[in-house]
């Protein structure tokens, strides 16, 4: 496999989204334009889990991003 240079790498919040580039020169024959990219747009959710252990009665909201992949 040939190797590849990262030339954006990036992330942003936005109105609730995350927006997550990468875009990478690459010398793979598997991309004959010599360029990989790759994009995801998710939607940032709070999930609410449980933990026996935590003095807040088990309950604990943390903020996760779910990015559709």
């Amino acid at each position: 496999m040939a190797g590849y240079t990262v030339i954006e790498d990036w992330q942003s919040v936005e109105s609730g989204y995350v927006l997550d580039v990468t875009i990478r020169k690459t010398e793979d024959d598997k991309y004959p334009s010599g360029w990989d990219y790759s994009l995801h747009l998710g939607k940032v959710v709070v999930i609410l889990s449980f933990d026996t252990i935590t003095p807040t009665n088990g309950r604990k909201a943390t903020n996760d991003i779910l990015a559709a992949r």
